[in-house]
């Protein structure tokens, strides 16, 4: 029952991909990949026969996941039912340049929504020009989430595809596979760094702190797009009240960022720059939190790491010095001692005179021999 299914939908899928794609140019970035799962007007070919678009009866309850960057659930390459079932997909690019290194990120997700029978090995394959690599084996406990991939590949010509082929080896339970966010551009190579400066302390009965953040590019290229900080917040430690929302920046290059909070206990802070940052440049932005009262002496660190965004193409080679922390102590509360202004200083100093002449002359009225 299941193969003759199985038949009628690729005869079906095969008169309903009729169609052609034209050739695209590079670099090109996540979002122009936001791919139409019946691939209508997005560039990419069908070379087998394939499920797209067509759900089986027992597929009804099928729940597509939206992918990382928000746009929709995504198309491509899918399969389903009979093991060693298998789909390529693919898209002709032009100008690349014979020899450069391209990097090519995806979004994948596979899911098993459906069918009986053993778990489904599912096996991803991505080759642009001839340089094929078997990149991604796929196992159940990775299966209904969506996995971001890359992979670096030297072109052999000016104009070459840029193939995707699914395939499983065993399962017959109707594993189907999503793909989404394509980017593929020229590799750029760019050394990270970030600090982060905040409060040595704060008093352990509660206040606020600002955190300085600066990122800095080592190179020796310019970031191929935006940067990724993340920002994990200490228990104890919030912003906007706790709550999910925009997060109001300071420093020099605030305006170069955009920042949100979650709602999470506890919150973590999500920032992506506006654009590129330049070999050698570097760009600074803080923000401020409140501390929510605590032990005294605790110590709370607060850890950020910055990233590449996804499908920039750039790849940060050195790890080291992608994170850093700041510490921050609950001290007790320190009570501050008053000070006086000009004119304070001069009203003091005339009552102190008055009142040693009225001291001394109450001192000699009463006791004249001492004069």
């Amino acid at each position: 029952m299941k193969t003759t299914r199985s038949a009628i939908l690729l005869i079906s899928a095969g008169l309903f991909f009729a169609i052609s794609a034209g050739a695209a140019t590079v670099p090109e970035t996540a979002a122009d990949n936001d791919m139409d799962p019946c691939f209508f007007n997005d560039g990419w070919t069908n070379s087998v026969g394939s499920y797209d678009c067509i759900q089986p009866p027992s597929f009804v309850a099928h729940v597509f996941l939206t992918p990382p960057d928000g746009n929709n659930y995504g198309g491509g390459v899918q399969f389903a039912g009979v093991p060693g079932t298998q789909e390529t997909i693919e898209k002709n690019y032009t100008n690349l340049v014979n020899g450069q290194v391209y990097a090519v990120e995806w979004y994948v997700m596979t899911d098993t929504g459906a069918g009986t029978g053993p778990s489904a090995e599912a096996w991803f394959d991505v080759t642009l020009c001839a340089d094929q690599k078997e990149t991604l084996r796929l196992v159940p406990g990775q299966r209904r989430m969506w996995i971001q991939q890359s992979l670096l590949f030297t072109a052999n010509a000016t104009t070459c595809n840029l193939s995707f082929r699914a395939r499983n080896t065993l399962g017959d339970n109707e594993s189907w596979m999503f793909l989404d966010g394509v980017a593929i551009g020229a590799l750029m190579s760019s050394d990270l760094s970030i600090t982060k400066t905040g409060p040595p302390q704060v008093s352990a009965s509660g206040g606020n702190g600002t955190y300085v953040i600066t990122v800095v590019n080592n190179g020796p290229d310019a970031t191929g797009g935006p940067l990724d900080v993340t920002d994990s917040l200490p228990a104890g430690v919030s912003i906007n009240g706790g709550a999910a929302g925009a997060v109001t920046l300071g420093g020099s290059d605030a305006g170069d960022w955009t920042c949100s909070s979650d709602a999470g206990v506890p919150q973590t802070i999500s920032c992506t720059s506006s654009g590129s940052l330049a070999n050698s440049a570097n760009s600074t932005f803080s923000f401020t939190v409140d501390f929510a009262a605590g032990n005294l002496g605790d110590v709370l660190t607060n850890t950020v790491t910055v990233a590449p965004s996804f499908g920039s193409t750039t790849q940060d080679g050195n790890a080291a010095n992608d994170a850093a922390s700041s510490a921050t102590t609950l001290a007790a509360a320190t009570v501050g001692i008053p000070t006086l202004g000009e004119w304070g200083l001069v009203l003091l100093i005339l009552f102190l005179a008055t009142s040693g002449v009225f001291l001394l002359r109450t001192r000699r009225s009463r006791h004249p021999s001492a004069s």
